[in-house]
């Protein structure tokens, strides 16, 4: 008792499954200039953040080494600087003031997150660089993709530290 196998050699359509009138959203001129104009934001945005990341790095290593390297030479000159009260107490409150630029600031974590975003804005644009260089026979649903990029991006651009002005994205 074996059934023949049916195949299905109907062409295969731009319209939904469950719905024949919903047709796919083609790729035309019009949805790869925006994620052009997408994938151009993106790169602009690691960069920014890249510059971002290495200024928070200098001001951490600014502030860091002073704050570190005081009080070390302080300990190790106590005996020269009894008599000079005044100076330790300038010393003192000097490291005191850096560590706490350092902590409010937080310079720390807040250059190795713009260098984390650098990496993420760069990826993203990288995996839409690759989906546009395929013929467009072999890309994802346009509607589908595209409205995964908007999602990818809108919630890097939630997240992400401030650089400045941040880049509104733009639909239109």
């Amino acid at each position: 008792m074996t059934e023949d196998i049916k195949v299905d050699m109907t062409p295969p359509s731009s319209g939904s499954r469950d719905d024949e009138n919903r047709k796919e959203l083609l790729w035309e001129t019009r949805e790869e200039k925006l994620l052009e104009k997408w994938k151009n934001e993106m790169y602009d945005n690691s960069q920014s953040h890249r510059k971002s990341g290495k200024k928070h790095k200098k001001l951490y290593a600014i502030i860091g080494v002073p704050a570190t390297l005081i009080p070390i030479v302080l300990s190790g000159l106590t005996s020269q600087l009894e008599n000079h009260p005044l100076a330790q107490s300038l010393l003192m409150i000097t490291t005191g003031t850096l560590v706490g630029i350092s902590t409010f600031f937080n310079l720390g974590k807040r250059f190795s997150q713009h260098f984390e975003y650098e990496h993420k804005y760069n990826e993203l644009a990288l995996e839409l660089d690759k989906e546009l260089s395929k013929p467009k026979s072999h890309r994802v649903a346009c509607d589908v993709y595209m409205e995964k990029i908007f999602m990818k991006y809108c919630g890097l651009n939630s997240r992400a530290p401030n650089i400045g002005s941040p880049q509104p994205l733009n639909k239109k």
